[in-house]
């Protein structure tokens, strides 16, 4: 079912290049959701390819181009390639930290509580704890709840794992 969806999403997509009036926002919409089928079908580095396509048809619009950022980062952890998702991650943040808009509070308590999840799978508890915090502090005033519960699991093995039980 999925590489019948990437079919018709490619068939979108070049549809959309003929055509003046469809929005950039629109193209990388699709191009997100054809992401988001290659890489349940396992085609992971196609799925990279048509994430970074829809960034930069958003690249001016930062709490999108965050999301994708965060979007890659997930994939790059599906395949254990922890530097490169922490370093999405990272250009997330840079995109959304600090805006005092709700969705960008959003963004940055779930590009956050994500880079946690990679510390602790790099088995660096410290550091682990430490972001996760930070994520809780930041899904709790963004009402983040995903987020949240992802950083209270990563807190917990992060404190497990540096002998802290009673934390």
């Amino acid at each position: 079912a999925n590489n019948e969806a990437a079919v018709f999403y490619e068939r979108a997509l070049q549809s959309a290049g003929r055509l003046d009036r469809v929005e950039r926002s629109d193209r990388a919409r699709v191009l997100t959701d054809l992401a988001r089928v290659q890489h349940e079908a396992g085609s992971y580095e196609e799925s990279r390819t048509s994430l970074r396509q829809a960034i930069r048809l958003v690249r001016d619009d930062p709490i999108p181009t965050a999301d994708l950022r965060l979007a890659l980062a997930r994939s790059y952890h599906r395949t254990g390639e922890l530097s490169q998702a922490l370093r999405e991650t990272a250009l997330g943040l840079r995109l959304v930290e600090g805006d005092d808009v709700p969705e960008a509070q959003r963004g940055t308590a779930r590009l956050r509580a994500v880079r946690a999840g990679l510390l602790s799978d790099q088995f660096r508890p410290r550091m682990a704890l430490k972001v996760g915090l930070q994520a809780v502090a930041e899904a709790e005033s963004s009402g983040e709840l995903d987020a949240l519960a992802r950083a209270y699991t990563k807190i917990d093995e992060a404190y497990q794992t540096l002998g802290r039980r009673d934390e």
